[in-house]
């Protein structure tokens, strides 16, 4: 993909938030098509990899045609001994997604605000 512009890529120890490229596809259909990821998010389920692809391509193309800093692909920098963590008290809500970090599952969570 060649674009005038993307976003910056922003790193610190442990996170990398960069640009989206084609190459990314797969890693985009392992969490897109997987339902109890995509529950609670506002695209639907990607049936197939030419679902993702075309989101790597098609969409981050558009985004960043009108120079939207939007979306970002979440790399982790370091393979971190924990992998889940989850918030007891009923009234917390969390995102729990799987994605495959050095060969394993990592988990990521997020507490309600």
């Amino acid at each position: 993909m060649s674009l005038d512009w993307t976003p910056p890529t922003l790193e610190t120890k442990r996170l990398i938030l960069r640009p989206i490229v084609p190459d990314d596809t797969t890693a985009v259909f392992m969490y897109a098509s997987n339902p109890n990821v995509t529950r609670f998010t506002l695209f639907e389920t990607h049936q197939t990899v030419e679902d993702s692809r075309w989101f790597a391509i098609d969409y981050v193309r558009s985004r960043y045609a009108c120079k939207e800093p939007d979306p970002f692909a979440i790399v982790i920098s370091i393979s971190l001994p924990l992998f889940a963590y989850a918030r007891t008290r009923p009234q917390s809500e969390y995102l729990l997604t799987r994605t495959l970090v050095h060969g394993g599952p990592v988990g990521s969570c997020g507490p309600s605000i």
